[in-house]
């Protein structure tokens, strides 16, 4: 649903909600990604994937992705700038992330490419979150409603809200144009 490939999807919005009741950042010592060992084998397997440099290899990197969704709540377009990639607290927080190759997971791939995510806190409790499917999936596709949220958070820091919300104005409308560069006309940036 966001900015990121598939096996990553799954993560961030439950990464998010862990950090969010943990309330305080600074208080995780380590974070646990179960995942599939397709998951593993692509987004935390490699070296390259615990410092990604460029916005490529970051929306490849399940720890990347985790960590950013547990610090900024979301992952978008402006999460892959150089400013984001070069973040040294994001860089040290990565370092206690671990992505387990998980054979409960790869059982379910690829009907499912479930993801767990366990946060261990300083006094020892964990927090974790499940998931097996966010929208987008076969088996649980995006609504109207998720398409304008992902449109919205991926436009709205390039365009601002009015020409984002006459954009989507357009393509709700499509169907009743004569001609489709009335929606290219309000996704241009300048």
């Amino acid at each position: 649903m966001l900015p990121q490939s598939r096996l990553r999807r799954q993560a961030a919005p439950h990464a998010s909600d862990v950090a969010r009741q943990i309330g305080n950042i600074n208080r995780i010592k380590a974070v646990e990604i179960r995942t599939s060992h397709e998951g593993w084998f692509s987004a935390g397997k490699d070296r390259q994937k615990w410092a990604p440099e460029t916005s490529e290899t970051a929306d490849h990197s399940l720890l990347y992705i985790v960590a950013l969704a547990m610090f900024d709540g979301d992952i978008t377009l402006s999460s892959y700038t150089p400013q984001k990639l070069r973040d040294s607290a994001i860089r040290a927080f990565m370092q206690k992330i671990q992505v387990v190759d998980a054979p409960e997971m790869t059982r379910l791939y690829p009907k499912y490419a479930a993801t767990v995510v366990t946060a261990t806190q300083d006094d020892g409790s964990t927090v974790a979150r499940r998931v097996d499917n966010v929208p987008g999936f076969a088996n649980h596709p995006m609504q109207r409603t998720d398409f304008e949220k992902k449109f919205r958070a991926n436009t709205v820091s390039a365009r601002g809200p009015r020409q984002a919300d006459e954009a989507l104005a357009a393509v709700r409308s499509l169907d009743q144009s004569t001609s489709i560069s009335t929606i290219f006309d309000r996704l241009v940036v300048t």
